[in-house]
């Protein structure tokens, strides 16, 4: 048995499939079948039911699978313990970003990342807050960047910059002759939300005075096409600060604040507490912070939105 041997049965259980098990490992299919039946012959044990498609695992090897992803993850992590108390910065870093953050981070951030990390290739993926947790848990992720505070055991949170949340309401004379909004004053029924499973749904639900939202209309997941459609339908939406950088001036001039104390998101980089590369995290938290601070506004009156 070899560490090679379990990355074949993990690859085939994730995949479903020996052909493709064998292009994600870069070998032959007929190379990984027989590393794979070797190892069958050795445990003794009958790892995959070959007879359905997509190749499913068996009761037994579903249990020895699930003990091979940790084997495989404990290896991966001693080689990158070893690179980093070598100090390497280099090599590939996967990062999931939420939708709603990536459109406004990603090009203030990446050029600095590339100059200061030179060595590091970034993969960058956009997922809800869920899939994010789930990829850093099965280590198919070593960081995230979602809104927060999560508690998720074995999640590590570092804050990164807090941003607060405005009205883009174009069709509307009403908030438009004022220069602030009263929280208290908007409902959830008169703003487009986000399609269902993206976090910021929820905290706009929760920002307007806990209101039932009504039956949306569009299902998006981009703040960007909720933009167009609030022009085009003289509708109004919740966006984040960010979002100021990528408007024209005749877009910002349809924001508003709100008044009183500002209801923010706080932004911050997730890591596995398996994951091994923490300086390299720390890093790239460091990278975001000073890039993305200058941006925002220093306000003193904040109030911290909760994820429920």
């Amino acid at each position: 048995m070899n560490i090679q041997q379990l990355e074949y049965i993990v690859a085939v259980h994730e995949t479903g499939s020996f052909a493709r098990a064998a292009e994600k490992c870069y070998i032959t299919q007929p190379t990984l079948s027989m590393m794979v039946k070797k190892l069958e012959e050795e445990l003794q044990v009958v790892l995959f039911d070959r007879s359905v498609i997509p190749v499913r695992a068996t009761e037994i090897g579903q249990q020895i699978i699930d003990r091979a992803v940790k084997i495989v993850f404990s290896v991966k992590s001693l080689k990158e313990f070893a690179a980093e108390i070598s100090e390497s910065l280099t090599g590939l870093i996967r990062v999931g970003i939420l939708p709603t953050i990536a459109p406004y981070l990603i090009p203030v951030i990446m050029e600095n990342i590339r100059l200061q990390l030179p060595g590091l290739a970034v993969h960058l993926f956009e997922l809800t807050t869920e899939e994010i947790i789930a990829r850093l848990q099965k280590n198919k992720l070593d960081v995230g960047i979602a809104a927060t505070p999560l508690r998720v055991s074995g999640i590590t949170e570092i804050p990164l910059y807090r941003e607060e949340f405005l009205v883009f309401a174009p069709g509307s004379e009403a908030i438009l002759k004022k220069r602030t909004v009263r929280l208290e004053n908007l409902s959830a029924d008169d703003v487009l939300l986000l399609e269902e499973g993206h976090c910021m749904r929820q905290q706009v639900i929760q920002l307007c005075a806990q209101k039932p939202a009504a039956e949306a209309v569009y299902q998006t997941g981009s703040i960007q096409t909720l933009i167009a459609i609030c022009e085009a339908e003289k509708k109004m939406t919740i966006i984040p600060e960010l979002a100021l950088g990528r408007m024209n001036e005749i877009q910002k001039q349809a924001v508003r604040p709100f008044s009183g104390k500002k209801p923010v998101r706080q932004i911050s980089l997730l890591y596995s507490d398996y994951y091994a590369r923490v300086r390299l995290a720390g890093k790239i938290a460091g990278i975001i912070t000073k890039f993305v601070s200058p941006l925002l506004k220093k306000s003193q009156e904040t109030e911290l939105l909760k994820i429920e």
